[in-house]
C-alpha cells in the first residue's frame, strides 16, 4: 500500500515568511501528483509545522507557523481535499511526537511518496 505524504507545504514556507521561489515552482506538480494519487484511492497526508508560544524552533527561526494561523495552513491549491490527513507537528521530525508512524502502520503502508 502506497501514501503520499507532504511535509510543509504550508503558507509561511511557500508564500509567507519563508516562502522562495522553488517552493512555490512545485506547487503545480505537486497539484497533479496529489490528484493521481486521489483518483487512485492512495491516501494523502500533510505534515505541518504548527507551533505554539515556547517550542524551542522558535528561538532559532522566530514566529512561524503558529497553530491556528493562515500560516500554518496547507497552502490552498493543495489542499487538504475531503480524505486527507492533516497532522500537525512542533519540531523538524513529521514522526517526532506526532501520530504519523502509527496511521501508516494502521494503513499498512509499505511504500511512501514524499513532497514539501
Amino acid at each position: 500500500m502506497e501514501a503520499v505524504v507532504v511535509v510543509d507545504m504550508i503558507k509561511d514556507f511557500v508564500t509567507g515568511k519563508f516562502g522562495f521561489k522553488r517552493a512555490q515552482q512545485m506547487v503545480p506538480r505537486l497539484q497533479s501528483v496529489l490528484q493521481r494519487a486521489r483518483e487512485r484511492k492512495v491516501p494523502v497526508i500533510f505534515v505541518c509545522d504548527s507551533h505554539k508560544a515556547g517550542d524551542p524552533e522558535l528561538s532559532l527561526w522566530g514566529k512561524h507557523a503558529m497553530k491556528g494561523t493562515e500560516g500554518a495552513r496547507v497552502v490552498p491549491e493543495l489542499g487538504p481535499a475531503e480524505g486527507d490527513l492533516v497532522i500537525e507537528k512542533r519540531a523538524y521530525s513529521s514522526f517526532f511526537e506526532t501520530e504519523l508512524e502509527k496511521i501508516l502502520k494502521k494503513r499498512r503502508v509499505t511504500e511512501l511518496i514524499l513532497a514539501g
